[in-house]
């Protein structure tokens, strides 16, 4: 495969523009964590309320202890490595029992064994306590000894898109139509700046890979439900097919240049 085959796959999935986002401000982290020895300085933290997939009707909570900061918004189950993140995620149930881990580092994650979290207040707002362990994850030694305090945001940042997704979710629907159609000039309408650049720097033959793997990756029968609208980014709620089986997906698109582009797809059947 060549170096730069799906450059701009690539670029879609990790462009991140920093200048715009709504960072989450609630809550505060301290303590340590070591990767083999490696000092990793965890300071932010943030706290979701979710559906508990093991028990109906009720509520989990996703808590995530992040080195950077992350747009609350686009916390979810995955780790933050869009953001060059090293964090851990615990997921409560509203018997203060983990069920979840994962460990975020080296460029990927890993879910692990749970484990005990103290916690001295659990809402209805605030969530604070601490959480340690000695464990090995992809074969490394990782140690954590953190506390934490989070408030659970009264509302989301932002404001809401209506079923279509207005301009973003045109722009969305506009970008699927020019992948499927493989013409290459009106794909390239549809990038940003820097996108373009790293595009136009391929040989003629790997721009042409690229866009078939888009095409092949591309949804079918597409439907943007709705989504959320935070300064220049919007985040769009997706139904669609994918190889002929329902899909869902979330896309988050920036607006610069005057234009809305695509920067990243996750898809779940």
């Amino acid at each position: 495969m060549a170096r730069n085959l799906l450059w701009l796959t690539a670029a879609l999935i990790c462009s991140l523009s920093t200048g715009t986002a709504t960072w989450a401000q609630n809550g505060w982290a301290e303590g340590s964590f070591t990767v083999d020895g490696e000092m990793i300085t965890i300071e932010h933290i943030t706290v979701h309320e979710q559906e508990d997939p093991f028990e109906e009707g009720q509520t989990a909570y996703l808590l995530t202890l992040s080195e950077q900061k992350i747009p609350y918004v686009e916390v979810d189950d995955m780790c933050p490595g869009e953001y060059g993140n090293r964090a851990i995620q615990l997921k409560v149930d509203q018997n203060r029992e983990i069920f979840m881990t994962n460990y975020c580092f080296q460029g990927g994650n890993s879910s692990g064994e749970t484990f005990v979290v103290t916690f001295e207040s659990f809402g209805p707002q605030e969530y604070s306590g601490s959480v340690a362990a000695e464990l090995e994850v992809f074969d490394s030694k990782v140690a954590f000894d953190l506390r934490f305090s989070a408030l659970l945001p009264e509302e989301l940042p932002g404001e809401l898109l209506p079923a279509g997704g207005g301009e973003p979710g045109a722009a969305y629907l506009a970008w699927t139509a020019a992948v499927k159609s493989g013409d290459l000039e009106r794909i390239k309408a549809l990038l940003s700046p820097d996108q373009l650049e790293g595009f136009d720097a391929l040989p003629a033959e790997e721009q042409e890979e690229n866009v078939e793997f888009l095409q092949m990756m591309a949804p079918n029968e597409v439907e943007v439900l709705g989504g959320r609208l935070v300064d220049d980014i919007a985040y769009l709620e997706i139904r669609a097919t994918m190889e002929g089986e329902p899909a869902s997906g979330e896309v988050k698109l920036e607006h610069g240049g005057g234009i809305w582009v695509v920067v990243s797809e996750s898809w779940s059947n």
